[in-house]
């Protein structure tokens, strides 16, 4: 694993293309995630960092995330051509498309995992309760199950968040079975409220 350098991008400079109302917002919705988000990470971990959908919208959102004054890092996975290759062919199956017509077997799964172990080893120890993983890509789904006994993981369609009965996060395709709903939130009058993370009751 390695970290990309990212530096910090204020929020104020969108000041420049929206009305006065919507920077307004903008900066109260930043303010009020940096006061939820206080002594946590937001790891985000893809395959690459450059190149693709996700690395360039990472460069954009983590950027803006430090000048939010959120604590937000970026990391991306280390492996060999085979390792690219096998997950390359199961982000084509995955999406229902053949790619180089290789096939996946169980030495291909082995090899996939040593690499996801390797890079969990230099890695996860970073992490702490209460940090929020985001996993990029299909490659680095596989750290999903180690890390979500440490922080709360999001991996494509693999949602988690608050914990379980355990006090652990219940992260789902884990052995939980268990995916994440945001909490309802109120206030102390009883109202249903529209904070981050907050959901209406009945919304779904």
């Amino acid at each position: 694993m390695r970290e990309v350098s990212v530096s910090a991008v204020p929020i104020d400079r969108f000041a420049r293309v929206l009305p006065p109302e919507r920077v307004a917002l903008l900066q109260e919705v930043a303010d009020r995630s940096s006061l939820l988000l206080r002594g946590r990470t937001v790891w985000n971990v893809s395959s690459t960092e450059r190149g693709g959908g996700v690395a360039e919208m990472l460069q954009t959102l983590v950027a803006y995330g430090r000048g939010a004054g959120i604590e937000t890092r970026w990391f991306v996975l280390t492996g060999d051509e085979r390792f690219f290759t096998v997950t390359k062919r199961l982000h084509n199956l995955l999406h229902g498309f053949p790619g180089d017509r290789g096939g996946l077997d169980e030495a291909d799964r082995d090899h996939y995992r040593d690499v996801m172990a390797r890079n969990l080893e230099v890695w996860q120890n970073r992490v702490r309760p209460g940090d929020i993983v985001l996993l990029h890509d299909p490659q680095t789904a596989g750290m999903a199950g180690a890390l979500g006994t440490r922080a709360r993981t999001s991996s494509g369609a693999v949602t988690s968040g608050p914990t379980g009965p355990t006090g652990t996060p219940a992260v789902a395709g884990s052995s939980s079975g268990r995916s994440w709903r945001p909490p309802t939130c109120a206030s102390s009058r009883g109202e249903s409220t529209r904070q981050p993370g907050c959901r209406r009751p009945g919304s779904g």
